[in-house]
């Protein structure tokens, strides 16, 4: 059961708002949430994908005048969808890192000084996907910047993909186990909806026959545009939260 005042505080602004989104996939219910997050209902685990934390300090290092604080808001709203759908696992699809940390960046406090708990106050799983970002071009994950991340950001277990009950979790699209239905991040999925004249872009859970594809979670993310195919659905994360952008039957996600 969701708490609706959390879920809520995910919301932008105080109009009217959009419940997750469920929808059923290979028999398995899967919560679609406002923030960005997937919640797999049948074993209380909770999707994320491309939290890019570091980015700002990254920009900060080339000279790009940002300010502080996203990877903050970014972890407010990762305990928030926690605590709101009461998640007994976190599984992170990828690019967790924006890039090679150097240890001082503010995330490492923020994270170890409150890391994220179940709603009975004990440790959360959290199983953490190697995305591109991650691994920046290393030949392996025990060479690459998963090593300093593994010592300095607690309670992580790092794994190239992970897999369960017909279910593959990745980063890229095409890692994607054969035989499951894959959930994974990588394009930072966007669409355009509107006229020529006035249209307007929105992150969206691209929903294909067997695969889904997460939007970004990082605050300082941008969006790709994705195209459609006719057996696809899309939920829009819009200001107010979620809601179908298309859909397909569910026989074409099965």
């Amino acid at each position: 059961m969701f708490n609706s005042q959390l879920v809520k505080s995910l919301h932008q602004n105080g109009g009217p708002m959009f419940a997750p989104v469920s929808h059923e996939i290979r028999g398995h219910e899967f919560n679609f949430m406002a923030g960005g997050g997937v919640f797999w209902v049948n074993t209380a685990t909770l999707l994320l994908a491309d939290l890019h934390f570091g980015k700002a300090e990254a920009l900060q290092r080339r000279g790009v005048p940002l300010p502080h604080g996203s990877d903050r808001a970014d972890l407010d709203k990762l305990r928030t969808l926690v605590e709101a759908t009461s998640a007994r696992r976190l599984i992170l699809l990828g690019d967790i890192f924006h890039a090679r940390p150097s240890g001082t960046e503010a995330i490492f406090a923020e994270w170890n000084a409150q890391p994220p708990l179940t709603t009975s106050s004990t440790p959360l799983e959290v199983l953490a996907i190697v995305g591109n970002h991650d691994r920046h071009g290393a030949a392996n994950i025990s060479t690459s910047v998963v090593r300093a991340a593994t010592a300095q950001l607690h309670g992580l277990s790092w794994l190239p993909s992970y897999s369960e009950a017909g279910f593959s979790f990745h980063h890229e699209p095409s890692e994607r186990l054969p035989g499951t239905y894959g959930f994974c991040g990588h394009i930072h999925p966007c669409l355009s909806l509107g006229t020529v004249a006035d249209r307007a872009r929105f992150p969206v859970f691209w929903i294909q026959p067997e695969l889904c594809v997460l939007p970004a979670f990082g605050a300082l993310t941008g969006g790709s545009a994705v195209s459609l195919g006719r057996a696809d659905a899309a939920i829009i994360l819009t200001p107010a939260g979620p809601r179908w952008a298309a859909r397909a039957r569910s026989a074409d996600c099965s």
